[in-house]
């Protein structure tokens, strides 16, 4: 690593500060997209093999032959699925949603974001020559917890969805995933937006916007 490929990092992050969108980034956005659709086939293989390995339905079902909690996971699972689309959509319109390649601090090495984190986290001292680029992460990093805590109560509501859904044994430690996922979520959420709150009280007004 020179001190020159540094410096370019760090060109390219203050850039992204700025609001410019660094066209070297575009290969991020690929790659981005690709995982996703990999994620998504991956997503649908899953639920076609549990699919095949749960039980057969019973026949002493209701008149219409569907099951009541089968009825009502499914409806919770697609309300938990309408509220993951509307969270994306809207994250993607209002700036709630960061994608990889708009992330402030995404041009830095693996070492450099880690201490890019822990500053504006409280944990280390304020870099001033980067103080620039360490607060603008820190407004993304708000507007990405607003984001993504609305993605966690949906994935939770497909997660008891399905639970409820299903007469399997595994559906209880489902449910009680889904439940722990949404608790620790929140509360991970809360101590990091608190942190970054107390960071931008402390530097925010000092730089201006």
């Amino acid at each position: 690593m020179t001190r020159i490929e540094e410096n370019d990092r760090w060109a390219a992050a203050e850039r992204l500060a700025a609001g410019e969108v660094d066209e070297r980034l575009t290969r991020r956005r690929g790659t981005t997209l690709l995982w996703i659709v990999v994620l998504l086939l991956v997503s649908v293989a899953a639920g076609v093999v549990i699919a095949l390995l749960l039980p057969s339905r019973p026949e002493n079902t209701a008149s219409d032959g569907i099951e009541p909690r089968v009825g009502i996971g499914w409806g919770i699972s697609g309300l938990g699925f309408a509220v993951a689309v509307v969270t994306f959509v809207w994250g993607r319109r209002t700036g709630h949603y960061i994608p990889r390649w708009r992330a402030v601090l995404s041009p830095l090495s693996r070492e450099e974001r880690k201490s890019a984190v822990r500053q504006l986290r409280g944990k280390e001292t304020l870099d001033a020559r980067h103080a620039t680029v360490i607060v603008a992460a820190a407004r993304q990093s708000q507007r990405a917890t607003w984001g993504y805590v609305p993605l966690v109560v949906a994935l939770t509501l497909m997660m008891v969805g399905s639970a409820i859904s299903s007469r399997a044994f595994w559906a209880t430690w489902l449910f009680a995933a889904a439940m722990l996922l949404f608790a620790g979520s929140a509360i991970v959420s809360l101590i990091r937006y608190r942190e970054v709150a107390a960071f931008l009280d402390a530097h925010e007004g000092t730089l201006g916007d």
